[in-house]
């Protein structure tokens, strides 16, 4: 019996640490954080109290790259792509394992991408000495990102962490004792 319980708590044990890998690989709020706190000229300093107690701070290391109104703007606009549905697509790859598809796409979006922060360049207060350093910053989070979607082994590896989490689940059923029995 106690093997069957240490067997029951092993197994729902690695199905709670497949779900919470599936959920880091799905949650883009801490790239979007990131991304705002690069924008704002900001960093997060961490430290721990004699207490064992962890404080967070955010401090400012220079001058905003934009106004709030141009930050905000362009946190919305790069939401449009870095998100949990967006990382699930798939970007075709040839024989060779090259996706032009992905290729293309980074191309365009950092057309796109420098296009609405040149038009907004004085309406979100932007230094025309930062522009460069902007799309740079935002380029160098959306390639490996969207990297991802290179041959749909993305979503094929959520296939099987599901499949992990779901054999975990219906076996652990199985073995725990319900009401007594």
């Amino acid at each position: 019996m106690a093997e069957d319980n240490q067997s029951t708590i092993a197994s729902i044990n690695k199905a709670m640490n497949q779900y919470n890998l599936l959920q880091v690989r799905l949650d883009t709020s801490q790239i979007m954080n990131e991304i705002k706190m690069f924008l704002n000229a900001e960093i997060e300093i961490v430290t721990q109290t004699d207490d064992g107690k962890i404080n967070r701070n955010v401090i400012s290391i220079g001058k905003a790259k934009a106004n709030k109104e141009g930050i905000n703007s362009i946190l919305n606009w790069l939401q449009l792509v870095v998100n949990p549905q967006a990382v699930q697509g798939n970007f075709s790859v040839d024989k060779t394992g090259f996706s032009e598809k992905y290729e293309q796409y980074i191309e365009d979006f950092q057309k796109n991408l420098s296009t609405m922060l040149m038009v907004n360049l004085y309406n979100y207060n932007i230094n025309e000495d930062e522009y460069e350093g902007i799309i740079d910053g935002m380029m160098n989070l959306i390639i490996p990102f969207m990297s991802r979607l290179i041959g749909n082994k993305e979503r094929e590896s959520y296939g099987e962490t599901f499949k992990e989490i779901t054999s975990s689940s219906m076996s652990d059923r199985r073995k725990i004792p319900l009401m007594g029995q």
